[in-house]
């Protein structure tokens, strides 16, 4: 009696919810497959494609497409025979499925088999097989089905389910014995008649030690045993199990994949328990199921179990290592925190603390409302971290929580291991704070100064020293005596350390070590050089390492964050001193995240917490799951526009038939549907595709789409393959489909031999008429060739004497072009010679250079120039060139600087490079505008024997389109109305073959409205030039001392200044006669002042003009 009572407890405490947590269920209601809500049998084919009889028809389902085989009455029962051959039991006919022409399914009977006294058949409401062997079991005959005929067994009483355990075959006649088939008789069993009259058995299933397991509607189980004595007992322990059989009807059974029982029943789902009679699962519409009414269980090739529901068919993947909880019990929000503390779970989300009771299921605790970002035992007590309240001591279902600890709101807290009474926190906007374990009790002791930034993490390394990601950056401190100060802080700047680029988080493992999770991985620090680098121990991480646990044992638990939007969670285990990475039973949950690492909590090594953005993944690593069971992948369905002509449903479909498809040339548009029998998540199972034969054989990108279309393919021979895998990335078998494309009628082989056959013939008629037509034109050509033969010779001689006309023309050209340059040189040195002006002399220089640029770009062209190679300093050719062109760039007020390095000791021809630079310069003060500037630079170039000199103005620059051709003849840029000057475009093509008959190379770079910089490289001097060159790096800005200008000077230019200012720059004679009249002489801040003015009027620069006269 006590013993009833207890169950009857138990089974309250069962009925209500003990397994609540969500388990995996997929479920597809009649809307789905599109037929009857009640589905009876279940079978599973060769390839794994899913057969359910409906009561509309017997349902096929491949992982992507539900079809309906129609039958002339409604299916009840499916079996499958050791041969692949599918039987199925109607009410009122009996066969099995067989391939059409197309490779469709269909219904055959095999009633013509039946004796004809007994061919009026029931309901056949079961089917098994055992070997050759089929038995249909209708009302109260059995018809066996064996070396292709059937034989008739008919009862006076209705039979009952028939079941194979032990290659045998068990059958019960109704509210009568049990019986075993021999044969083709029935043997009674001994004891099941004592036992098993009064009850309907719905399962027997092996146990262990040759005993069945009985499962009966009326009075649970029985274990049964034909080697035994006492063939039928009771089993103990299973009274539990017992009860909740009776009460809801037990209806149906299978055995799982790892031994354990799964019973249907008509109210209450399905109950699983294992040989001890442990109730290990339940599943129904509580948590899940769709349905309480179970009709039939089968356990698929990869384990897992469909049921057949009064309502609708489920896929229970009962074989995952997972069991999850959801807000389906009681979580609400984002799990932050995860931990066990005195036998009890706890939960802290986003909104609550949540604490699990003897259901399964969730409760709030009162009083922990907020976000709850992290749970910490220490000291034996569990502390809760709360962003509204503060901290919270767990006892219980309380939150309990001091004074001290009140308003202390942080989202990390860490154990100092230095100190192990102390933990360090940080506190939102207040900074670090310090707790003290005093008197058994956790209390705030004080906040700790030298460091106020927002803080992600912290952690403690084995010399006291503390990593903070602070704002994404880290830092490394270290708290003095009293722990209430930080006296050393060292920030690991991103750009200086070569870190990655988003973030370096640390965590801390069990020896001490601290590694960072990053971007790129895992790195670690070296103190002595005191660098980061990737960790090579965890060099299979290199994307995102948010999240990072280590449990006792050693293995580290991870998340890492991939491109993509999804993650891959997994755990490195040491092995043989070497890390492996296990990620496969995870691959489930990329769509899930973890929240943070303390909802990454690895409780033992057989069980471990997953906190994410769904609720609670709960793993059991020591559960053996088999992710390696092969599954195929099956080509359904190919179309010709709307034709089937392939329906996939041959048993071997998966391998190339020897004789392909022939197809005729117009349906040379196909369409191929494929599927995946692996049914977890099915929708995302991916596929590869090729159509070899094609021009394109290369797989395609994996997808989930599970169609693809050729459209205008050419004759010749193809096969189309494509290849699967699932979730857990693991191939299926590849499928495959042969098909051959005729030609059209015009490109057959009876074509082209009509088409040779044309062709011979009308090549003879060709040959026949076309050898008359060349014998009389042979001799007309004969006398054509001899006419024109004397033209091309006449004409021969025409062009010889034009050709040598031009290139005495040439030579008179080139001949006088250098004579004339040459005459006159001499004529302009002595103008440059002779005269007192400035200016005359400086237009004459830029004349003789242009001559001379002439000449020389002729010689150089005709290699005729011989340099004359001396060593000097490049000080005093620059120097000397900036002297040349000292009145152009005084005109427009440009500054000219010098940065000229003591080392740059050339060996080159100094006039040929003076010119050079004076080209440079010129073009430079062209293109500059007034108060601009230029820079000249003198370098040796590093790790060579080479010197770099380059000029850089401020002008506007050169056009990208335009910087490939400046150094051609003649080219010119552009050049502006303000001051611009034309050119021979002599210059620059001369400044190149200078450069380059020394040896050297030349370029220009420019940033277009910016600037322009042209550099040339010679030749270092091989020894240092023993005279000591001093380096002018002034500007033409010492003209400016206008500004010195005494009271004497002021007073004598007054009345000149009035004069010039009713005067705009750009009335150059008026302003040049007034400056005539003034008299330098006795003053040369006068002298000078003149000479600004009158470079300014030059110059056109009003700016400069007016600032001169204020």
């Amino acid at each position: 009696m006590i013993k009833k009572i207890q169950s009857f407890f138990i089974l309250l405490l069962f009925t209500g919810g003990l397994y609540a947590q969500t388990p995996f269920i997929r479920n597809f209601p009649p809307e789905e497959y599109k037929a009857h809500s009640q589905n009876f049998a279940t079978v599973q084919d060769h390839r794994g494609v899913m057969y359910f009889t409906n009561n509309h028809g017997v349902l096929e389902y491949d992982g992507a497409n539900w079809r309906k085989i129609k039958t002339p009455y409604d299916p009840r029962s499916i079996s499958m025979d050791r041969k692949g051959v599918i039987y199925v039991g109607l009410n009122g006919d009996l066969g099995y499925l067989q391939p059409d022409s197309r490779g469709r399914l269909q219904f055959k009977s095999l009633r013509n088999k039946i004796p004809k006294a007994h061919q009026d058949v029931k309901e056949v409401w079961d089917i098994v097989t055992l070997g050759s062997k089929v038995v249909f079991v209708a009302a109260n005959k059995l018809f066996i089905l064996q070396n292709d005929s059937i034989d008739v067994i008919e009862n006076d009483v209705n039979f009952s389910r028939p079941f194979v355990v032990g290659n045998r075959i068990y059958i019960q006649k109704r509210a009568e014995s049990l019986f075993s088939l021999v044969g083709d008789s029935l043997r009674l069993l001994p004891g099941s008649k004592e036992h098993l009259s009064d009850v309907s058995v719905r399962a027997m299933l092996p146990y262990e030690n040759d005993n069945i397991l009985i499962v009966t509607y009326e009075k649970g189980i029985f274990i049964f045993n034909p080697k035994k004595s006492v063939l039928i007992r009771k089993p103990k322990g299973f009274e539990v199990i017992d009860d909740f059989l009776i009460n809801n009807k037990a209806n149906c059974g299978t055995l799982l994949y790892n031994g354990h029982f799964a019973i249907g029943t008509n109210t209450k789902g399905i109950l699983v328990f294992d040989k001890k009679g442990k109730i290990q699962n339940q599943f129904n519409k509580q948590n899940g199921l769709q349905s309480n009414g179970i009709y039939f269980l089968f356990t698929d090739l990869n384990g897992q179990l469909w049921s057949s529901l009064e309502s609708g068919i489920s896929l229970i993947m009962n074989n995952l290592p997972f069991l999850n909880y959801t807000d389906k019990n009681g979580l609400d929000g984002s799990v932050y925190s995860i931990q066990k503390f005195k036998n009890k779970l706890y939960a802290g989300t986003s909104n609550n603390l949540y604490i699990q009771n003897k259901e399964n299921n969730f409760e709030k605790i009162e009083g922990t409302g907020g976000q709850n970002f992290y749970m910490l035992q220490a000291k034996e007590k569990l502390l809760l971290g709360n962003s509204l309240k503060g901290i919270f001591v767990i006892n219980d279902d309380q939150a309990l929580q001091s004074k001290s600890l009140k308003n202390i709101s942080s989202a990390v807290a860490k154990e100092l291991h230095k100190y192990p009474n102390y933990i360090i926190t940080y506190v939102w906007n207040k900074g670090l704070a310090l707790i003290e374990y005093k008197n058994e009790q956790w209390v705030f002791k004080h906040f700790i100064k030298g460091f106020d930034k927002n803080l992600r993490n912290i952690d403690e390394d084995n010399n006291g020293y503390l990593w903070v990601n602070a704002n994404n950056n880290l830092y490394q401190l270290r708290l003095n005596e009293t722990l209430d100060s930080i006296i050393f802080s060292k920030h690991y700047p991103i750009e200086q350390y070569h870190l990655p680029v988003d973030y370096l988080m640390p965590y801390r493992l069990n020896d001490g070590e601290i590694i960072f999770g990053s971007d790129k991985g895992i790195y670690r620090y070296i103190s002595d050089g005191d660098y980061f680098e990737p960790h090579p121990d965890f060099s299979m991480l290199t994307e995102s390492i948010y999240n990072l646990n280590q449990d006792a044992s050693g293995k580290i638990w991870f998340e890492e964050y991939k491109k993509g939007d999804f993650t891959e969670k997994g755990v490195l285990q040491l092995i043989n001193g070497e890390y492996e990475i296990i990620k496969t039973p995870f691959y489930k949950f990329t769509d899930i995240l973890i929240s943070n690492d303390y909802s990454l909590y690895p409780y033992s090594d057989s069980l471990v917490y997953f906190g994410t953005n769904k609720g609670i993944l709960e793993y059991h690593p020591k559960q053996k799951t088999n992710y390696d069971i092969p599954f195929n992948t099956l080509i359904r369905d190919v179309f010709i526009v709307d034709s089937l002509i392939y329906g996939g449903s041959q048993i071997d479909s998966t391998l190339i038939s020897d004789d392909p498809v022939i197809l005729k040339y117009r349906n040379h548009n196909l369409f191929f549907h494929y599927s995946a029998t692996f049914y977890e998540e099915s929708e995302k199972n991916l596929f590869s595709y090729r159509l070899i034969g094609s021009s394109d054989t290369t797989w395609s990108a994996w997808t989930n789409k599970q169609q693809k279309e050729y459209t205008n393919l050419p004759e010749g021979n193809y096969i189309f393959e494509v290849k699967s895998k699932n979730i857990y990335r693991k191939p299926g078998v590849k499928a495959a489909f042969a098909f051959k494309i005729q030609p059209p009628w015009q490109r057959t082989w009876w074509a082209f031999s009509i088409y040779g056959i044309i062709a011979i013939s009308l090549v003879w008629l060709l040959i026949r008429i076309n050898s008359a037509r060349l014998k009389r034109q042979n001799e007309l050509l004969k006398q054509t060739v001899k006419e024109r033969t004397a033209n091309i010779i006449q004409q021969k001689e025409e062009l010889l004497a034009k050709n040598n006309k031009l290139i005495e023309l040439d030579h008179f050209k080139e001949g006088m072009t250098g004579m004339i340059v040459h005459d006159l040189k001499n004529p302009l040195s002595t103008i440059i010679g002779l005269s007192k002006s400035q200016e005359i002399v400086q237009a004459g220089n830029q004349m003789l250079n242009m001559v001379l640029n002439i000449l020389d770009v002729q010689k150089f062209e005709d290699a005729q120039v011989k340099l004359q190679v001396e060593e000097f300093h490049a000080a005093e050719v620059i120097n000397d060139s900036i002297k040349q062109v000292q009145p152009l760039y005084e005109r427009k007020s440009i500054e000219v600087k010098q940065n000229i390095n003591a080392k740059a000791n050339l060996q080159a021809d100094k006039e040929i490079i003076n010119r050079v630079i004076v080209n440079f310069l010129t073009n430079a003060i062209k293109y500059t505008p007034n108060n601009g500037s230029i820079t000249i630079n003198a370098d040796p170039v590093k790790d060579t024997d080479f010197i770099k000199i380059s000029i850089t103005d401020t002008g506007e620059g050169i056009p990208k389109d335009k910087l490939a051709s400046v150094f051609d003849k003649f080219s010119q840029v552009a050049v502006k109305k303000s001051g611009g000057v034309a050119s021979t475009g002599l210059g620059l093509t001369f400044c190149k073959l200078a450069i380059e008959a020394h040896g050297g190379e030349i370029g220009v770079e420019s940033n277009f409205g910016r600037g322009t910089t042209f550099w040339f490289i010679l030749p270092k001097a091989k020894a240092a030039i023993a005279k000591i060159i001093e380096i002018d790096n002034t500007t033409n800005k010492e003209l400016e001392t206008y500004k010195q200008l005494t009271e004497a000077d002021r007073a004598y230019l007054a009345p000149f200044i009035i004069s010039l200012k009713k005067f705009t720059v750009y009335e150059f004679s008026d302003i040049i006669m007034i400056l005539n009249t003034i008299k330098t002489k006795e003053s040369n801040a006068v002298f000078k002042w003149k000479l600004n003015i009158e470079n300014a009027v030059r110059a056109c620069n009003e700016e400069k003009y007016n600032e001169l006269l204020k």
